[in-house]
């Protein structure tokens, strides 16, 4: 496990409130619970650099919902510290040890310095659960949890995978051997893409690694989900049309209109530099072709054809749901 955080104080009672905070957390929690404020669930999954971060904040303003930070990140939250970064489960398989985490995770039954790192309030009025690593979960998850609204934000993949890149010394979800050796993410996704995501691996291209896995988290995504089973929002309509994804949002959750979603156009994530949020807000659907060059975008867009994700972006970076493969659809 990696160090979340400082160093725990020297001093007696700086340390005893440190050594106090989980069981006084878990006690605000288990409050907010009785009283019912944390009916209202919302799931945000995505891929890392998809804006997560900054669409989670857009959904909570104010901090009113108790926001729960990627509590899926091996690395970080010891509860899943044995499992690896894109777990897959297959709907229906039993996981006694993770369907217990999952549970406590959407009822708020434990304080992690990680998952809560940024909140700090005593009443709230909902539950918002953000991570970057749960997707291939979700299906599975989502048949035993409460009711949950989920929310899935895609980001082009040519730019999620700059974004990785750029963020130097942060680890992301890069071994395409490690899915490839799931039986049943195979069995059940991605057996006919097997000699083209391995020979995607021996290239050792970390630009094409990170499309790849774009890939395969979307086709999954789309083989698992029907159309009206999560709510679609792109990145890049949320930069550059922020009202109407705002009513949509707004309709999906059930708020009323004009009710907050709070949109601050001068809002940053806190994850993201001023220069990567210019970049995007100056170009939001053509900056990703900055410094791209004609060959890796070609074998880019191979492997995103070859799992079937490689039109949801037009050439002009506009996306576009209604090109996505559902399971419902006539042609998935």
């Amino acid at each position: 496990m990696k160090h979340f955080g400082d160093r725990e104080p020297t001093a007696f009672f700086p340390r005893m409130k440190r050594r106090a905070k989980p069981y006084v957390r878990t006690a605000v929690y288990a409050a907010n619970r009785l009283l019912g404020r944390f009916d209202e669930r919302i799931w945000l999954i995505g891929e890392g650099r998809s804006g997560t971060t900054w669409i989670a904040g857009l959904l909570n303003p104010g901090k009113r919902m108790l926001e729960r930070f990627e509590p899926f990140h091996p690395d970080y939250n010891v509860r899943v510290q044995y499992y690896p970064k894109l777990l897959y489960r297959r709907p229906g398989t039993v996981d006694p040890p993770l369907e217990a985490m999952m549970r406590q995770t959407f009822r708020a039954g434990y304080w992690d310095k990680w998952v809560d790192q940024h909140q700090h309030g005593w009443a709230f009025e909902g539950l918002l659960v953000k991570d970057v690593f749960a997707s291939l979960l979700a299906k599975w998850a989502l048949e035993f949890l409460p009711p949950t609204k989920t929310i899935l934000l895609i980001r082009n993949p040519f730019a999620v995978a700059r974004s990785k890149i750029e963020k130097v010394g942060w680890d992301w979800a890069e071994d395409i051997g490690a899915l490839l050796g799931d039986e049943a993410l195979m069995a059940d996704h991605l057996a006919p893409f097997e000699a083209m995501l391995r020979a995607v691996a021996a290239r050792n291209d970390t630009f094409l690694t990170h499309i790849a896995m774009w890939g395969i988290v979307h086709h999954v995504l789309q083989r698992q989900f029907a159309r009206n089973e999560l709510h679609v929002v792109f990145y890049e309509d949320a930069v550059a049309d922020r009202e109407r994804v705002s009513a949509q949002l707004r309709h999906y959750l059930g708020r009323a209109p004009g009710a907050a979603t709070a949109w601050d156009e001068t809002s940053i994530s806190r994850v993201s530099s001023p220069e990567q949020v210019e970049r995007a807000r100056s170009d939001p659907y053509g900056s990703w072709r900055q410094g791209l060059d004609e060959a890796r975008f070609r074998d880019g867009m191979a492997i995103l054809a070859a799992l079937g994700v490689g039109d949801i972006y037009d050439a002009a970076g506009r996306p576009d749901a209604r090109r996505m493969r559902f399971r419902d659809d006539p042609a998935a």
